[in-house]
């Protein structure tokens, strides 16, 4: 048995991803692995001199186990404080990974349209005509934003070895077991049951935060929808080059609210459900900012009202 901050996180959309088609689950798996193996080249390059703190907090090297599950991941990190940072880095890249094209859609309507005009249509062969020629239904690809929902505690674990088959071949394989891996858990399916608490929010225990350093602190406030838990800021990291208010609302905040806002507007349509967690979202980035920037509350506030035409989103995201 061994001590260590515990996260569990889960694929927001999986489900109702696969339901559309088998493609969709797939992007949303591989978008993530991509942002994995991005962070671990990236710890294999040259690091400019001076840049070494700034660097560090974007890599991965806390994540001690890093272990998915379908469309969970289990991480154990022995360095609660880095994790914070990391794990806010690797959260914001997931999102980061397609954010563009959801900010600046080339259709308003459907902002989760693939934009690449040679993948933008998918044809698919259902049948031939009489003249031998196959009958094609053509089908707008879409992409999905990878976000997460999850929990952080700080406690004991069992790492297992597990058997397992693959094509017929028996491998090893990795899982983890331990009362405090349930509450890691148990702070996802809490806010998976809760009416109001929305979005791709990480919460954490008061162990868990009883580990961070003073920096690690400035990530993690009071889930304002339930005071009794605390949560990790992680749209934080859109601002960590940013030490200037005006800089960080240009380069970390407009682009991502942006995009969560076209998503909501798309979701408020067809699935107001699924809009309720892109208002999370919103809201997070939001708060986020004025976490980072507590004397530009006035600025964040203008900006807002630049991006949001909808007057009650608009006060949702200012509370």
């Amino acid at each position: 048995m061994a001590t260590a901050a515990i996260a569990y996180l889960d694929l927001l959309g999986f489900k109702s991803a696969a339901g559309k088609g088998a493609e969709f689950a797939i992007q949303l798996l591989q978008d993530y692995y991509d942002a994995v193996n991005t962070a671990l080249g990236d710890a294999r390059q040259p690091c400019p001199p001076g840049c070494e703190q700034l660097r560090e907090r974007n890599l991965i090297t806390s994540f001690q186990h890093f272990l998915p599950l379908s469309d969970s991941v289990f991480i154990v990190s022995a360095d609660p404080s880095l994790l914070v940072f990391q794990l806010s880095s690797f959260l914001a890249a997931c999102f980061g990974q397609r954010m563009n094209a959801f900010a600046h859609p080339r259709d308003p309507d459907q902002p989760d349209k693939v934009i690449d005009d040679a993948t933008e249509v998918t044809e698919t062969v259902i049948c031939r005509g009489e003249d031998g020629k196959p009958i094609v239904r053509k089908e707008t690809t879409h992409w999905l934003p990878v976000l997460f929902r999850g929990g952080i505690t700080y406690g004991e674990f069992h790492l297992l070895r597990n058997a397992a088959i693959v094509d017929k071949v028996r491998q090893e394989t990795r899982n983890l077991a331990g009362r405090d891996v349930v509450e890691a858990v148990g702070l996802e399916e809490r806010m998976r049951e809760s009416p109001v608490v929305k979005g791709p929010r990480v919460l954490c225990t008061d162990a868990f935060v009883s580990q961070l350093s003073q920096d690690a602190r400035a990530f993690v406030a009071e889930c304002l929808e339930d005071r009794s838990c605390q949560e990790v800021y992680w749209p934080m990291a859109y601002f960590e080059t940013e030490p200037s208010v005006t800089r960080g609302i240009q380069n970390g905040l407009v682009e991502p609210l942006q995009a969560a806002l076209n998503l909501w507007k798309t979701y408020m349509r067809k699935e107001p459900r699924t809009a309720r967690h892109y208002e999370g979202f919103a809201r997070l980035l939001v708060r986020s900012a004025m976490r980072k920037y507590p004397d530009g509350s006035v600025q964040i506030q203008a900006a807002a009202e630049r991006i949001v035409a909808d007057t009650c989103l608009l006060k949702s995201l200012l509370t």
